[in-house]
């Protein structure tokens, strides 16, 4: 378990440093759209896309959640956030990155198919 964590941290710190952002950003999973002071996801998805949203220059440690109760968004379900719900938001900050993810079944349970990122600015 330990070197499954590590492994998702590695992999998320890797991917945390890539892609250009804007504040409306899409992927064929995921759709983000910045409005004031919330952010939108999005998918048309037919299977729940799980995510985590964080800042992506904080240096954060991010566990993947990988269980079906675990936030999730379903097509024609939007999930409005605030701003402030940005693992390490601050005070003018300017850049969100969106980690997500499709749970798939295993034999050891639930786990991410590989995880995505979608950057964007508010």
């Amino acid at each position: 378990m330990p070197y499954r964590f590590a492994i998702s941290t590695a992999i998320l710190a890797f991917i945390g440093c890539a892609g250009p952002s804007s504040p409306s950003a899409s992927t064929e999973l995921l759709s983000v759209r910045v409005n004031g002071e919330t952010f939108t996801l999005t998918t048309q998805s037919a299977e729940p896309v799980y995510y985590m949203v964080a800042n992506p220059d904080a240096l954060i440690l991010l566990a993947l959640c990988r269980t079906p109760s675990c936030p999730h968004v379903t097509a024609g379900h939007p999930v409005i956030l605030p701003l402030t719900s940005i693992a390490g938001y601050f005070a003018g900050g300017h850049t969100g990155m969106a980690y997500y993810w499709r749970l798939m079944t295993s034999i050891e349970g639930d786990q991410p198919d590989s995880v995505r990122t979608l950057r964007f600015s508010y």
